[in-house]
């Protein structure tokens, strides 16, 4: 696919997606986003610069991401239990405001945390919409921090991207 657009008369559409992983050696307490691996691409003016993707022109673009997490969960789970709860947020920022602003996010509940379990859980947070986007907004993620090692980077698990 990448190939393809790369060949082709990138005149279309404005598009990016990106593949995520969790690599603590660039950053411990983000995922950390990939243009060139697997099915990420990007064409139309749409780029990556660090962490955040740039929006080039003013317009509708659908925005959307995935996290999927796996985690060690007690199987026998008393009344009173804590739950692991995971959270996924996309941020804009826009000169508009001068800071970032949450665009939309998703919690998901998912199990009682147990380090000497071998059952593991496997859940996903997916969150996207439509939305009225400016020239040079910038868009990135945050996702619960404890849990950024659960993460799963296997080829389409794990993603963002604008469209």
């Amino acid at each position: 696919l990448r190939d393809h657009l790369s060949k082709a008369n990138v005149t279309s559409k404005a598009a990016i997606h990106l593949t995520g992983a969790y690599e603590p050696k660039v950053s411990k307490d983000t995922l950390y986003w990939r243009k060139d691996q697997d099915q990420a691409f990007t064409s139309g003016g749409l780029k990556l610069a660090g962490r955040e993707i740039i929006i080039p022109t003013d317009g509708i673009y659908f925005v959307y991401s995935q996290v999927s997490f796996h985690i060690r969960c007690k199987t026998d789970i008393p009344e009173d239990h804590d739950v692991v709860q995971m959270s996924h947020i996309v941020f804009r920022y826009s000169d508009s405001y001068g800071s970032y602003k949450p665009l939309f996010s998703a919690i998901r509940s998912a199990c009682e945390q147990a380090t000497d379990s071998d059952d593991l859980w496997y859940n996903t947070i997916y969150v996207g919409a439509a939305f009225s986007l400016r020239a040079e907004d910038r868009l990135c993620t945050n996702t619960t921090i404890a849990l950024l090692p659960r993460v799963e980077s296997d080829n389409g698990k794990t993603f963002f991207g604008v469209f």
